[in-house]
């Protein structure tokens, strides 16, 4: 065994470990809410002025006025993401299903002498931390890796050679909700929800680089492969206030806004990583590269959204828009911290103001009520989300097609399913990696129960 040392690059490493957040990896992190509710889901989360249900504690409280009944509702889902990913001329296609819980929760009205008073509890998930990319290449430019053998021999391992990249992760943002609504006035409602927020991400890094023309052939850099993992454990805790108003002009329109407060999430990492080196002749040196724990604080910006709908016996019509300016997004450090171990990340805040942008996303949807009892309603809606990032194609942009049918099984019961389905193209860099492009397909399907008494 050639008792290679370590990598010279450890101080790429040792930023990782202690510091390895970009303002992409917070932005990856909070910019793909997609809410809760199967009716929402299949009219395209158009919800702000329609929400009647319990999902109205995430799209807006003020719609829990709205409830005359008891309401009882839970969902599950499936997902399956798609990738086809172009890294140095070569397509690799990647695939990965997940079937999951999505929410529970009630809406409980009380008798008031005038107007309505209701109240919501529940749980749900709001947004879907899971990817799977992979991909590999053959690179005849210098990718980094470069080892010491001690006594000033540095041997690189750095191009020429074929390399593979997998990467996945599995986790989800949560809230435990409370909310409540009230009439302000005969036409006008307003309502505030609490979201304690939580949620976990288990993020698996797996590179590996083999040099399959046998390039490096003589001693001490008779090198076969190299293998680089990282493993990373994060949770997330938070509280978020959302305050929302509705307004009815007849029976027809209603006009509703909300706002969300700023709020810092937490995130607490528990990180790992190790490597192997190979040589020709079969002898393989491998490393223990450490764990630890970090911590820190994404600051999140305010969230202002407005929708319409237009209600007759038969069609429902809605559309919604959100604004939010990603560019007030921050990295904070804990209270608990010294402020040293955080100057890297301290300086990934300037990235957000050059690199980042206000977006305006919008959605719309439609349900359709057939037959005389209005038991089977037919469901179609679509969403818009523009990337966060300056001076992009809007093919980074992502777009989602919905549908959904609901019937309702007797006066109390109503069984709904919903689709959605999402594409957008992103460009990723990993560690020795040069940008691989990938293009991303997710279908969803969705189904619940919701109860009236």
């Amino acid at each position: 065994m050639k008792n290679s040392i370590l990598l010279t690059l450890f101080t790429l490493f040792l930023t990782h470990t202690i510091q390895a957040q970009t303002a992409e990896d917070a932005l990856n992190l909070i910019t793909n809410e997609s809410g809760f509710g199967i009716r929402a889901a299949s009219m395209g989360n158009a919800f702000t002025a329609l929400a009647d249900d319990y999902s109205a504690v995430y799209w807006n409280p003020a719609g829990l006025a709205q409830s005359k009944n008891t309401i009882f509702s839970g969902g599950l889902y499936n997902l399956s993401i798609n990738t086809d990913t172009d890294y140095l001329g070569n397509i690799t296609s990647g695939n990965r299903n997940y079937t999951k819980f999505q929410s529970i929760g009630f809406v409980f009205p009380f008798p008031v002498s005038r107007g309505a008073f209701s109240i919501a509890a529940g749980y749900q998930r709001v947004q879907d931390l899971d990817q799977y990319i992979e991909f590999t290449g053959y690179n005849t430019n210098s990718s980094g890796p470069i080892f010491d053998f001690g006594q000033d021999e540095l041997i690189p391992f750095d191009k020429n050679i074929q390399q593979t990249q997998k990467v996945a992760s599995e986790g989800y943002m949560s809230q435990w909700s409370i909310a409540a609504a009230m009439d302000l006035s005969p036409n006008l409602s307003g309502g505030i929800t609490i979201n304690f927020i939580g949620g976990k991400e288990t993020y698996t890094s797996d590179y590996f680089q083999e040099d399959i023309y046998n390039h490096y052939e003589i001693f001490p850099s008779d090198l076969y492969s190299y293998n680089y993992k990282q493993t990373i454990n994060s949770t997330f805790s938070g509280v978020e206030y959302k305050f929302g108003g509705l307004w009815r002009f007849g029976k027809i329109f209603r006009f509703a806004g909300t706002i969300t407060f700023p709020y810092g999430l937490t995130v607490e990492e528990n990180w790992s990583e190790n490597d192997n080196l190979a040589y020709d002749n079969g002898d393989v040196d491998a490393s223990d590269l450490g764990d630890g724990y970090f911590d820190y604080i994404i600051k999140q910006p305010f969230k202002f959204s407005a929708g319409v709908s237009i209600h007759s016996p038969a069609l429902i019509l809605s559309g919604s828009a959100t604004y939010i300016d990603w560019r007030q997004t921050r990295y904070e450090i804990p209270d608990d911290a010294d402020p040293y171990d955080y100057e890297y990340l301290m300086e990934e805040n300037v990235f957000f103001q050059n690199d980042y942008r206000a977006v305006l996303s919008y959605s719309a949807g439609a349900e359709l009520r057939l037959f005389s009892s209005k038991r089977l309603r037919l469901r179609a809606g679509y969403r818009y989300l523009p990337s966060p990032l300056n001076n992009v194609d809007t093919e980074y942009d992502k777009q989602y097609y919905s549908g959904g049918i609901a019937y309702q099984i007797d006066i109390n019961s109503t069984f709904e399913v919903s689709y959605v389905r999402g594409m957008w193209k992103t460009n990723t860099a990993y560690y020795y990696t040069d940008y691989a492009s990938q293009n991303i397909t997710t279908e969803k399907y969705l189904a619940g129960l919701v109860l009236r008494f």
